[in-house]
């Protein structure tokens, strides 16, 4: 799912259902864990590790998300569906079926009526401001991603 829809979403359940965990146990982990490993985000830690606006730490927990995604997928790239939400939603039938073949999954027609009653495209969440040193990676993950 792209970015901005991603981030918005993270954004809006942060709060009243605790995204970050109890105390931020969720984001410091994901901080020390993951964006201290990254290459270009360990470079921004001293800014990641102040951040408490809750669409920012959405935006880093996307990037880190998509940026394992695609290094997982360079590695194993036979081991790996890529699918994008929004076509999903468009073509639920193509995709799932498509899905369930690579997974080696028999075709379940409950399971295709179940995803097309429940799948809807979302409306597009507006662009939203991004802390500056973030927005370069948000961008660039964007776009490897296809978006």
């Amino acid at each position: 799912r792209n970015g901005w829809d991603t981030s918005a979403s993270i954004n809006v359940w942060s709060k009243p259902y605790n995204w970050w965990g109890v105390n931020n146990r969720k984001w410091k982990l994901m901080v020390k864990q993951l964006v201290k490993t990254d290459l270009d985000l360990k470079e921004l830690l001293n800014c990641i590790e102040r951040l408490d606006n809750h669409l920012d730490m959405a935006v880093v927990e996307w990037i880190v998300t998509m940026r394992e995604g695609l290094r997982q997928k360079q590695q194993h790239a036979n081991c790996i569906y890529t699918l994008k939400y929004e076509d999903l939603v468009q073509e639920p039938e193509r995709f799932i079926t498509e899905l369930l073949e690579f997974c080696e999954l028999r075709n379940d027609k409950a399971f295709l009526n179940y995803a097309k009653s429940e799948l809807r495209p979302i409306p597009k969440k507006a662009s939203f401001d991004i802390h500056p040193l973030l927005r370069p990676l948000f961008e660039q993950t964007m776009k490897q991603i296809g978006y």
